[in-house]
C-alpha cells in the first residue's frame, strides 16, 4: 500500500486555475465513472467532455488535436500504478505533451442496484478490476458468495445493471453512477478513508498552456 495525501481545497483551487485553458477533455466512458466525478470537480465551470470507450481512441484524439487533454487515474494507494500508467508515461515522453497536474481524491464506493433490491439478494457485483481489489475486504465480509464481474469502468458496470434489470446484480462506483443510470445505493462509503486514495493525472498538448 502506498501512502497518498488527498488534494487539499487550496490545492484544488490552484489546480482548477491551471486547468482553465483546457476546454476539450477526453475521458473514459460511459458517464458515471470516478473519472467523470473527478472531471466535474476539476472543471466546476464545465468543459466539453469527449468520452471514449478505450484508451487507444483517447490517445489518437489527443495526438490528432481533437482534444486538449486527457484525464486518467494513474495510481491508487491500494493497488499502486493502474493499467493506464503506461499510456500516461508514453504520452509524457512526447515533445508536445506535458503534465498539467495531478488530483488525489479519497474514494468511498457505493453498492448500486435497481430499485427494490435488497443486499441479501445480490449474487453478482460488477465493477472495474481496481474497484474489486479496493473493495475486496468489504466484499469478503458482506457478500462473500457473490461473483465478482470485472467491467471496463464504473459507468459500464452501472449501465449493465440498469439495462439488465437483474435483481441479483449490483455495481460498485461513485454515487454519480447511480444518479446517471437510475440505480439506488444499497450501501454507501465502502472502504472510504485515507487508505483509499486515487490519483488522476492530466496530460495535454503543450500548445494550450
Amino acid at each position: 500500500m502506498t501512502e497518498m495525501a488527498p488534494t487539499t481545497a487550496a490545492q484544488l483551487q490552484s489546480l482548477q486555475s491551471t486547468l482553465a485553458p483546457v476546454r476539450r477533455l477526453a475521458l473514459l466512458g460511459p458517464a458515471g465513472t470516478w473519472t467523470h466525478q473527478a472531471a466535474l470537480e476539476l472543471w466546476p465551470a464545465g468543459c466539453v467532455e469527449h468520452t471514449f470507450m478505450d484508451v487507444a481512441e483517447m490517445r489518437a484524439a489527443l495526438l490528432q488535436g481533437r482534444v486538449d487533454a486527457i484525464l486518467l487515474p494513474a495510481r491508487t494507494s491500494i493497488v499502486g500504478a493502474t493499467p493506464y500508467m503506461p499510456l500516461v508515461r508514453e504520452l509524457l515522453a512526447l515533445d508536445d505533451v506535458v503534465h498539467f497536474g495531478l488530483y488525489a481524491r479519497m474514494l468511498g464506493y457505493c453498492l448500486l442496484a435497481c430499485s427494490g433490491v435488497s443486499l441479501q439478494s445480490i449474487r453478482q457485483v460488477h465493477a472495474h478490476p481496481v474497484a474489486l481489489v479496493e473493495a475486496a475486504l468489504w466484499l469478503d465480509g458482506n457478500l462473500p458468495h457473490a461473483q465478482r464481474v470485472a467491467c471496463a469502468s464504473a459507468g459500464e458496470a452501472a449501465a449493465w445493471v440498469a439495462v439488465s434489470g437483474d435483481v441479483t446484480s449490483a455495481s460498485l462506483g461513485p454515487a454519480l453512477a447511480g444518479q446517471m443510470h437510475g440505480l439506488i445505493p444499497l450501501v454507501e462509503g465502502i472502504e472510504e478513508g485515507p487508505h483509499n486514495v486515487t490519483e488522476w493525472w492530466v496530460v495535454g498538448r503543450s500548445s494550450i498552456r
